[in-house]
């Protein structure tokens, strides 16, 4: 890998890192301490669940993806069953109500049930389109999956702040979400040819 490579790939960790340290500042000015909680609960249940439901078969797609004769085939080996067991799971949970928003947030409703239900969704989906970029090297590419979320989440509170968009809980958690699925449309574009072939591929 040569220099230039190199760069590309570090831009995520430093350019994360750096909107990271103006995101959290700027929510904690215009939204409440419990709604900045609420809203990290969130952020922790996204990382458990996408570490959960990957089955580890996320690690498995990157070490056999040299060696695979038919990386798109590849793709929807390693994504289908953790998928699958996340579906079903969000199925069952959103049939209970606003249970899920009640064991994050405290708060029985329904439409926040919903959002945490597509953003888990968005991310455990833009978690492996993201490996498809790195294992192709497109390393501008990928570091945009540690820069566009919080980039995103930045502009969308900005909007809010500006639009003078009522600071509830409930607009918190729906630009985190809209952040979210955003990045994972622009995932799927960047890497439609192989979801698309791995859509038709056959299943050993």
């Amino acid at each position: 890998m040569n220099p230039r490579k190199i760069a590309a790939f570090a831009i995520g960790p430093i350019g994360g890192a750096v909107l990271g340290l103006i995101t959290i500042p700027t929510i904690t000015w215009f939204f409440s301490q419990e709604d900045v909680g609420r809203m990290s609960m969130m952020q922790v249940a996204i990382g458990f669940s996408t570490l959960l439901f990957s089955l580890g078969l996320d690690q498995a797609y990157v070490r056999e993806f040299h060696e695979a004769d038919n990386k798109p085939a590849l793709l929807k080996q390693a994504i289908l069953p953790g998928l699958s067991l996340l579906l079903v799971t969000l199925a069952i949970l959103l049939t209970l109500g606003g249970t899920l928003a009640n064991w994050l947030f405290e708060v029985d409703a329904w439409q926040l049930s919903w959002m945490v239900a597509i953003a888990l969704l968005a991310t455990f989906i833009s978690r492996f389109l993201s490996l498809v970029l790195r294992m192709g090297e497109h390393g501008l590419a990928y570091s945009m999956s540690q820069v566009l979320p919080k980039l995103l989440l930045l502009a969308i509170i900005s909007a809010f702040v500006f639009g003078g968009v009522d600071k509830s809980l409930s607009n918190l958690i729906l630009a985190n979400t809209s952040a979210l699925v955003f990045v994972c449309a622009v995932f799927a574009f960047n890497t439609r040819k192989d979801w698309i072939d791995g859509l038709q591929a056959n299943l050993n």
